[in-house]
């Protein structure tokens, strides 16, 4: 058989070029949870929709709101709770990963000079994501901005931060401190071996896993940890990823989120000179625990454990504080914490001298070790992956959602503004089925529902049921494969996307296809033809034989493995359906100019980055190339660049 592995590179190639139509999702588990509160007295509300990723966000005043989009290096305006169709400015970023625009800050100097902050992973060739066509971004960095009118302008750069080996572990929050100072968090960046991450014997501070602050203009603030290059900036350190921060507006401390791997999420206190830990302690430790491995600079740098922490990670984000009474006296000044796994919103009270939460039951260890038992700590669920939470100059609390695209806040159920309240109204389903001219149902043929800003809500086969939200709009795609074509919806429409708004009631609609062959009454499975279509790509002399087979099997089975689910008999249904197309081949014998089909295994060239050069240095085993666990692999459950439904892929641990 020639050009074997050339063969599944092929047919790989065609699968992902054809988008997801080959691919077969698992059914999403997201179901059109409505956003709500625990508190019956308060209610949700959607601000604004359609955003892209959106990451985090600031506020100019009341009615005008600055988010941020992550891929697409656009700062997007939301005026009188309508977004505005021109950015204030689009940057060039690398988004590969926990890559992107990251981090926004305002400050109002003056009745003239107002400064946006922004930091974000600069592209490396001046174009959107060359950084997955293997381009090194520029690096991680934060700017200030001018704003003047509906522009962003004079950019100047403040700091210029590693970006790879990445492409996770950037951070990205940004906040204006009681110093006057920028503070901004970035992670280790898929793997750096400094002594910022405790490797005693690594290089000095490198610009990595820690919280770093600068002047407005760029000054350079009283050393904390040293004096040298990037040491100057930092005022803790020993983060691995970090995606919240927010100093508490009653002591002025700074409180910061952390992402484990792969285990135990944390909420960390942090005083000047704080050292987590990473990459040596993770979560709590026993008071008799021997901290002489981490590093320690001088006699400001110290160690403490975590206020608090999830045994099984959550990915925690967006820390804010609500300095605000509009939600009621009982929630002033607590701490709210958002996570990108579930979209929840946990709520923490402070003690009396603001130094550790008040916690009762379960949690009085300060230790969620089962989703159980945190779930008196939730306050709102249904948000989608949360990236950012705001407390807005009217008081209310302001969520944005990462999955969803939408810019939700807390109000009190009296001052809700319809019809934008998310809490007055209901859920009904959604049935997409597919059927052939003459009506006969066709099963398997894959179907798409997205919110409108084009975020995937459910993938699976027809008939595919999804529950929405009543009065949302969703739109519904069928990618057509093999011998049959899209023919219409039954309203009528002939585009392969229709747009729908879900009323009270239920909904079936139906996408008719012009199928080649069929018999009468037949139901036919668009998957048979997936298959079919991957033999015939990797069928290279017009017989499929036991080794096409093999082969084929390793594509489908590795890349799409629940093209049947267990109930139709998963990867044996699979085997079957391929061992089906098998041929009595005859061997013919090659000539010999036949025999040489060159390298095929440089058929595909790596696009890694070299991790030694650029990531921090340090052996392939700690670094951003070795070791899964202790470098830029990494588990997938760690990050943006991993598990999807941490956006970062998210978004976020994000991520």
């Amino acid at each position: 058989m020639p050009y074997p592995i050339l063969s599944i590179g092929i047919a790989l190639m065609l699968l992902f070029v054809l988008g997801h139509n080959f691919a077969v999702a698992q059914e999403a588990e997201i179901t059109g949870q409505r956003p709500s509160v625990n508190d019956t007295s308060l209610t949700v509300e959607q601000v604004a929709g359609g955003l892209i990723s959106p990451t985090t966000m600031a506020f100019l005043d009341e009615d005008t709101i600055l988010v941020l989009e992550k891929d697409n290096g656009r700062v997007r305006l939301i005026e009188d709770r309508e977004l505005q169709p021109e950015p204030l400015i689009d940057v060039a970023v690398a988004n590969d990963g926990e890559r992107g625009m990251l981090g926004i800050a305002v400050s109002r100097e003056n009745d003239t000079t107002t400064y946006v902050f922004l930091y974000f992973t600069e592209s490396g060739g001046g174009v959107d994501g060359d950084d997955m066509q293997g381009v090194p971004p520029a690096g991680n960095r934060l700017y200030r901005y001018e704003l003047q009118g509906n522009q962003l302008v004079n950019p100047t750069l403040l700091l210029d931060l590693p970006a790879l080996p990445g492409p996770r572990y950037n951070g990205g929050p940004v906040v204006i401190g009681p110093d006057n100072n920028v503070y901004v968090i970035i992670g280790d960046v898929g793997g750096h071996t400094a002594m910022v991450q405790n490797f005693e014997n690594g290089t000095g501070a490198d610009g990595t896993s820690g919280i770093l602050r600068v002047g407005k203009n760029g000054e350079v603030p009283e050393p904390i940890i040293g004096t040298g290059a990037f040491a100057k900036y930092y005022f803790a350190y020993g983060m691995r990823s970090s995606d919240g921060m927010d100093f508490d507006p009653m002591t002025g401390i700074l409180w910061d989120t952390e992402n484990g791997a792969p285990f135990v999420d944390e909420i960390n206190l942090v005083n000047a000179g704080f050292n987590s830990g990473w990459k040596i302690v993770q979560g709590m430790v026993p008071p008799d625990y021997n901290l002489t491995d981490l590093v320690m600079f001088n006699e400001e740098s110290h160690y403490s454990n975590p206020e608090f922490t999830w045994t099984e990670p959550v990915n925690p984000t967006a820390l804010e504080f609500l300095n605000s009474n509009a939600l009621g006296q009982q929630y002033e000044n607590d701490m709210f914490v958002g996570d990108m796994s579930n979209g929840t919103i946990y709520r923490f009270e402070l003690n009396e001298n603001r130094s550790e939460f008040v916690l009762e039951g379960a949690l009085d260890d300060t230790i969620a070790n089962t989703p159980e038992e945190v779930e008196d700590a939730i306050f709102g669920t249904g948000f989608g992956g949360i990236s950012d939470i705001k407390t807005g100059p009217d008081g209310y609390l302001y969520i944005l959602s990462f999955v969803d695209g939408t810019l939700f806040r807390v109000v009190p159920a009296a001052d809700a503004l319809q019809p934008n309240a998310v809490v007055a109204g209901g859920t009904a389903d959604l049935t997409v089925r597919a059927a052939d001219l003459s009506g006969d149902t066709i099963t398997g043929v894959y179907i798409v529902i997205e919110a409108t800003n084009g975020t995937t809500l459910m993938e699976g086969h027809a008939p595919l049921t999804f529950t929405g939200t009543v009065e949302s709009t969703y739109t519904v795609t069928v990618p057509v494969l093999g011998n049959m074509k899209f023919d219409r919806w039954d309203n009528g429409v002939t585009d392969r996307t229709r747009s729908i708004t879900l009323g009270q009631g239920d909904t079936t609609i139906t996408a008719y296809l012009d199928v080649e062959s069929t018999s009468g009454n037949a139901t036919i499975d668009s998957r048979t033809v997936i298959i079919q279509r991957f033999a015939d790509i990797v069928d290279q002399d017009n017989c499929f034989d036991a080794e096409d087979a093999r082969r084929l099997y390793m594509v489908i089975g590795n890349v799409i493995r629940n093209l049947f689910s267990e109930s139709e008999g998963g990867s044996n249904q699979l085997q079957q359906e391929i061992d089906g197309l098998v041929q009595d081949c005859q061997v013919v014998s090659a000539a010999p100019n036949e025999l040489n089909p060159g390298n095929p295994t440089n058929a595909i060239e790596p696009s890694e980055s070299n991790s030694e050069e650029e990531g921090g240095g340090g052996d392939e085993e700690e670094g951003g190339g070795g070791d899964e666990e202790e470098g830029g692999g990494g588990d997938e459950e760690e990050g943006g660049g991993g598990d999807e439904e941490e956006g970062g892929g998210d978004g976020g641990e994000e991520e």
